[in-house]
């Protein structure tokens, strides 16, 4: 039975030893880069989320960037938001529309803030609030 945990150790010594070189290898031969997201609104809809990835090699592993993309492209027949707006209005529908008493009653709200000089504190890079704010 002691031999069977001397050949574990040693199994795990092997496996952890292979790890490190590995880990070294993919650190130096690789330029590890961060995760992104990327969204396209105009003219053609594209998200796109880039990463690293583990790929396999003669080697073993090595890490590879990648990006998945999702794209939509308008069909001749889709209408764009001012088409549909100005149909809209042709047509008599109220729907996409905001009622005068509502935009007024809005402005009303929003108007004295806009008017407001709030201070604006830029932020450190990686910082949750501006250091003045926190004073």
């Amino acid at each position: 039975m002691v031999a069977g945990i001397e050949d574990c150790v040693k199994e795990n010594r092997v496996f952890r030893e292979w790890a490190r070189s590995w880990a070294k290898r993919i650190i130096v031969e690789n330029a590890i880069r961060e995760s992104h997201l990327r969204l396209r609104l105009s003219p053609k809809v594209t998200i796109a989320m880039g990463m690293m990835t583990l790929r396999p090699d003669a080697e073993g592993l090595a890490l590879q960037s990648g990006e998945m993309v999702a794209s939509h492209s308008p069909r001749a027949d889709d209408m764009d938001a001012y088409e549909r707006v100005l149909e809209a209005a042709m047509a008599g529908d109220s729907t996409l529309f905001a009622r005068g008493d509502y935009v007024e009653e809005a402005w009303r709200i929003v108007e004295p803030v806009l008017k407001k000089r709030t201070p604006v504190y830029p932020y450190a890079p990686n910082s949750l609030v501006p250091r003045k704010s926190i004073a």
